[in-house]
């Protein structure tokens, strides 16, 4: 996914990583913030049993979320530790701060 995401304008990267959230079964949105940012947020969590043993797992989600965006992602809050989703915020990257696929 990684090659045809980068080629994508931040809004469209942002929702289309939503839409391989979705393939895997996540109910998941995401909105555009007030500072040029998005706001992901997870009602259902691909790892939630390991997750809860593990928080770490939550983690290499963050970097993952980032990664498909394009964006620094900031875990908000998770379904992990007891918050009735996980949210995420996502700003955009400084310039070459995202490594190449």
């Amino acid at each position: 996914h990684l090659p045809v995401l980068a080629t994508l304008a931040p809004g469209d990267r942002v929702e289309a990583a939503c839409g391989v959230l979705r393939e895997q079964d996540v109910v998941v949105t995401c909105e555009s913030d007030v500072n040029g940012g998005f706001v992901l947020v997870e009602r259902t969590c691909p790892f939630r049993d390991a997750a809860s043993r593990h928080t770490s797992v939550c983690g290499m989600h963050e970097a993952l979320i980032g990664r498909l965006a394009g964006m620094k992602a900031t875990l908000i809050s998770t379904l992990a530790n007891g918050a009735d989703r996980c949210v995420y915020h996502l700003v955009p990257a400084s310039a070459g701060s995202e490594r190449s696929a």
